[in-house]
This record gives C-alpha cells, structure tokens and sequence, in this order.
C-alpha cells in the first residue's frame, strides 16, 4: 500500500514552532512529512534539492504569512533555467524572477511553484492576523507586500487559499479535513465512499 508523502513549506523565522508541531500531528504510519531541513548534504543548488523532494511528494502544505525567508541565489536559478527552459511560458507570472537581472523570490515561494510544475496537490494556508507567530519574529512592512503578490501570482495560476487559520490546533484540523481524505484515497489506502441507496417507500402495489 503506497504511503502519503507531504511537504511542509514555511518560512521558519515566523512559522518554525508550526512546522514541528504539524510534523509531530502529521506523521502516521501510513503518512511521512519532509521539510527543507530534511536536505542531505551534497554541494548542489537548494532549488535542485527542492525540486527533488517536491517532485516524489503527493501534496505541498503552503503556509503564506508575512515572513519572506531567504532568497533563491542566482545559482539555483540556473539550476531552473536548465532544466525547466520551457518555465516561463507554462507560467508567464515568472518570467521576470528566472532573469539573473530581475527581481528575486525567496526559497519558500519557489516550493509553492514546484508543486504546481509537477502536479502536486497545493494546499495554501494562510493565517489571520491575530495567529501566534515564533517568539522574535517582526513582520517586515515589505515583506508583507511580497507575500501578497505572491498570492497574487499562485491565483494567477488558479491556485487559491483554501485554509485559513487561528492557531495551530485549527490547522492541524483543516489539513487533516481537507487533505487527508483524498491523499489517502488516491494512495488505496482507503476506498472512496460509495454511493448510497435512498430508502424509498413502497407503493401500494410493490405492498401487494
């Protein structure tokens, strides 16, 4: 029976304490979580490795908040370049970050643009603005702007927030609710509900 496998996407400066507890609620048995500390040194790009692990995953869990995380560095976008040449004309929202002139997205935003180049489940989480933070972190004003072009662009590609959350305890919920069914399902490691039969009462004449 084929296992779910995720990957987690957050940036650690403000979701960190997230990401361990989600890793800790959702890793079962038949369910592995990955995160992009799980990297096995080897001198090569972090979007090589990116692309790696987000291409074995069933689904990608997105948090978006007002954390930006580190930026991809211009040997990683080589790494794209190459092997994806046909990127921005299958996605035209990035064309200007694949230029070693243009303008930069960071490491976290990039997971979210794998998913959709292999195919992989998205599942964009955003949280209120009132859900707890990593302890230190402060939102830069400019980051937050770059988080929400980002979102921008994903809804360009028809990629939408489809979870929204409080704390962590929801989120746990709402990945579980909305995910977990259908990985699970489209793994065989559980059958598809099947169709109910309707008790409808007799007529007089099936009655005799």
């Amino acid at each position: 029976m084929a296992r779910v496998q995720l990957f987690l996407s957050t940036v650690s400066a403000e979701f960190k304490d997230y990401r361990e507890v989600l890793r800790r609620n959702l890793n079962l048995p038949d369910v592995t979580i990955q995160i992009q500390e799980d990297f096995i040194a080897g001198g090569t790009p972090t979007l090589d490795k990116l692309d790696l692990y987000i291409r074995e995953c069933d689904a990608v869990i997105h948090l978006v908040g007002d954390g930006l995380g580190s930026q991809a560095k211009p040997r990683s976008l080589a790494y794209l370049n190459k092997q994806y040449p046909d990127l921005s004309s299958r996605f035209p929202a990035l064309g200007e970050f694949l230029s070693p002139e243009g303008p930069s997205l960071s490491y976290t935003q990039w997971e979210a643009w794998l998913a959709l180049l292999h195919g992989r489940k998205l599942l964009i989480c955003v949280p209120s603005p009132g859900a707890p933070r990593q302890e230190g972190f402060t939102a830069d004003p400019d980051h937050l702007v770059l988080q929400q072009q980002h979102l921008v662009r994903l809804r360009s590609a028809e990629a939408y927030p489809e979870v929204n959350f409080d704390s962590i305890d929801q989120l746990t919920w709402q990945i579980q609710g909305s995910l977990f069914l259908e990985l699970r399902t489209a793994a065989g490691q559980i059958r598809p509900p099947t169709t109910c039969l309707l008790y409808t009462s007799p007529s007089p004449r099936d009655r005799g």
